[in-house]
C-alpha cells in the first residue's frame, strides 16, 4: 500500500502539471487574434507557479507526498519546484522515464527481434541435426493478452518461420538463450513478497505471458474434498502441490498462494464454498527462458514436430565463459514485435 500511495500521488501531480504546463507552452508559441482566444495569452512563469502551488495545496492531497522540479529545456532554468530535494518512492512512474528514454534512442517504430538459430540446415526430410537454439533479446509481447487470452498465438510467428525453414524435426537440445540480458533477473529494491506475483515476475531476454501462469482455483463437486486447481496455460514446468479444501455452502473463502523464491513448486492451500465461483491469480515463475521453452516445445509437438534432446535454458554467465559466435550460426527465421511505440502504450496502461 505505501508503494501504491506514492504512486498515486506522484501520478496525480504529473496529470495536474501538465496540463497548466501544456497551456502555458501553447499560449507561448501561438500568435492568435485578442479579440478571438482571450484565454490563450502568454501566462508568465509566476502565474504559473502559482495556480501549481494552489492545487497541490488543496486539502483533498494532505495524505500524499509531492517531489516537483520544472526545468525548461531551452534554459535549464528552474521554472518551479517543491520538495525537490526529497527522496520519494516512484513506484511505476519509473515507467515514464524508461518508456521517454526508448522512444528517444530507439524511435517509435524499433522492433525486438527474436531468432531462431542452428549449426546447419535440416536435410531433405526435414531433419536438423543439431541443436535449435531460441535467441531472444526481450520482445515482452508474445502474451496471450495481447492475443485474444490465446496463449499459444504469441509463440505462432515462431513456428511459422520454422516450418518455412523445412524443419520437421530436431535430432538434438532445445536451447532458450537469454544472454542477450545481463545481470540479476530482479530489479533493484524489489522486496521479496512481490516476486511470486505477476508484477514481480523475473526478468528475461525470452519472454512469454509476461512471466507469469494463471492460477485457477475451483470448488469440488463434493464438500470435503481437495479444490480443482489448473494454470493457463497447463504446463508440468511448475508443480502444484494442493492443500486446499472445499468447505460448505456459504462459508467464508481464503485461498492463500506461495511459491517460494528460486523454485517452481507453487503451494495453494485454504478453502472455497461449495457454491464459490473460484479464485483466480496470476504468479510469476522462475526462470522465464524454461518456461518459454517448455511452451514452445509443447506448441511444436502440437504441429508435428518433434525434438528428440533436452531443454536448456542459457544466460548471460554461461555466455561469458561460452561466448555465443553468431557468425558460425545459421539464422533459420526470425519474427519481429510490435512497433515500440504500441509496446510503450501497453506499458503505461
Amino acid at each position: 500500500m505505501f508503494k501504491r500511495v506514492h504512486s498515486t500521488a506522484l501520478l496525480v501531480s504529473l496529470f495536474a502539471f501538465v496540463q497548466p504546463i501544456a497551456a502555458f507552452v501553447f499560449a507561448q508559441n501561438t500568435a492568435p487574434a485578442p479579440q478571438q482566444h482571450a484565454s490563450l495569452q502568454p501566462e508568465s512563469v509566476e502565474s504559473l507557479g502559482s495556480r501549481i502551488a494552489a492545487h497541490i495545496a488543496q486539502p483533498r492531497f494532505a495524505p500524499a507526498a509531492w517531489g516537483v522540479k520544472i526545468v525548461s529545456l531551452d534554459s535549464g532554468k528552474t521554472i518551479f519546484e517543491h520538495n525537490a530535494g526529497k527522496y520519494f518512492s516512484p513506484a511505476s512512474n519509473a515507467k515514464l522515464y524508461t518508456a521517454a528514454l526508448a522512444l528517444d534512442r530507439l524511435g517509435t517504430d524499433y522492433r525486438i527481434r527474436t531468432s531462431l538459430y542452428s549449426t546447419a540446415r535440416p536435410n531433405s526430410n526435414g531433419t536438423l541435426n543439431g541443436d535449435l537454439i531460441v535467441y531472444g533479446r526481450g520482445d515482452p509481447t508474445m502474451a496471450a493478452r495481447l492475443n485474444a487470452g490465446d496463449y499459444y498465438k504469441g509463440l505462432e510467428p515462431l513456428i511459422a518461420q520454422l516450418i518455412n525453414a523445412g524443419v520437421r524435426r530436431v535430432e538434438g537440445d532445445l536451447i532458450a538463450d537469454e544472454s542477450y540480458f545481463a545481470g540479476p533477473p530482479f530489479g533493484s529494491g524489489w522486496e521479496w513478497d512481490d516476486l511470486q506475483a505477476y508484477y514481480g515476475a523475473e526478468v528475461s531476454a525470452l519472454t512469454i505471458d509476461d512471466n507469469a501462469l494463471d492460477l485457477f482455483v475451483k470448488p469440488a463437486d463434493r464438500t470435503g474434498v481437495p479444490c480443482r486447481i489448473t494454470t493457463g496455460p497447463p504446463t508440468p514446468f511448475v508443480s502444484l502441490i494442493n492443500r486446499t479444501q472445499t468447505s460448505a455452502k456459504g462459508t467464508e473463502s481464503r485461498i492463500v498462494v506461495y511459491r517460494p523464491v528460486g523454485e517452481n513448486i507453487i503451494y495453494v492451500s485454504g478453502r472455497l464454498p461449495i457454491d464459490s465461483n473460484g479464485y483466480y491469480s496470476s504468479v510469476a515463475v522462475h526462470s522465464p527462458a524454461g518456461l518459454f521453452a517448455s511452451l514452445f516445445k509443447d506448441a511444436l509437438a502440437q504441429r508435428g514436430i518433434a525434438i528428440t534432446g533436452r531443454t536448456r535454458v542459457l544466460d548471460w554467465k554461461y555466455r561469458e565463459v561460452t561466448p555465443l559466435d553468431l557468425t558460425k550460426l545459421i539464422e533459420l527465421g526470425s519474427v519481429e514485435s510490435m512497433r515500440l511505440a504500441d509496446i510503450v502504450r501497453e506499458t503505461l496502461k
